[in-house]
């Protein structure tokens, strides 16, 4: 005698699954950037905070520019302080013949996509599909003809990404860190260059957060756990010097 199968749900009635997706979606929906006020940034006081003692080599060093999207930059209301450290810095990298990597974060083609992400921050840069304009990079600082783009889906930039196996291919072993946010991308990127034995120099001046004692967290946690914090007159001095 063949087991009786258990009754199947109406066919209009909508999954639990898919009606929870719908209320994350809705949700989603609701997100509104935040507006983020300027702050101070830090200075050399920051270099205190170091445990390690590397130095940043020429020929062994990458600047890697954080996510520096309309989405996200827009975001501030003023950014010029921070742009301008990153301005500085490319530079004095192109003066050093040191290379330049972007990375982007990849807009969600489906709410499903965009995962975990949804609840706690929306579509992200795929929340207004009419702006084409806001998943590229920022005008002033867009990538040249012999930079690198590396596009991401997660907070880290070696997650899902090409990032790796491009520093194996250009023989680079330390990132100049720049870029925004400090306590997610920045920082959690930091952490993922750590466990692949590169060194990080995290520019303080030239990375942003949503305040300044976010900023001082991620300073503080990148030079106690897994880089050095540096500045941007420190890191072109290196650069300069070398």
């Amino acid at each position: 005698m063949r087991p009786s199968l258990p009754a199947l749900p109406p066919v209009h009635a909508a999954p639990p699954h898919r009606a929870a997706h719908a209320a994350r979606v809705r949700g989603a929906e609701a997100f509104r950037p935040r507006s983020i006020e300027p702050y101070a940034l830090p200075g050399d006081e920051v270099l205190g905070l170091n445990k390690a003692r590397w130095r940043l080599e020429v020929g062994d060093a990458v600047l890697l520019i954080h996510d520096l999207q309309n989405h996200w930059v827009g975001m501030f209301g003023d950014p010029s302080a921070w742009l301008e450290g990153i301005a500085r810095l490319r530079r004095a990298c192109d003066a050093a013949g040191v290379p330049c990597v972007y990375t982007r974060a990849r807009p969600a083609r489906t709410a499903a996509e965009r995962g975990l992400a949804l609840a706690l921050w929306g579509l992200g840069v795929a929340s207004d599909p009419a702006d084409a304009a806001a998943g590229q990079l920022v005008a002033p600082l867009a990538p040249r003809g012999t930079d690198y783009v590396v596009d991401k889906p997660k907070y880290s930039a070696f997650f899902d990404s090409e990032l790796e196996a491009l520093l194996q291919r250009l023989g680079r072993r330390q990132i100049v860190l720049t870029g925004v946010f400090g306590h997610h991308g920045i920082q959690v990127t930091a952490v993922d260059a750590y466990m692949r034995n590169m060194q990080v120099f995290l520019a303080a001046d030239a990375m942003a957060d949503y305040s300044a004692s976010e900023h001082e967290q991620t300073l503080r946690y990148v030079a106690e756990v897994c880089g050095c914090v540096a500045t941007v007159g420190s890191l072109t001095s290196a650069l300069e010097g070398a």
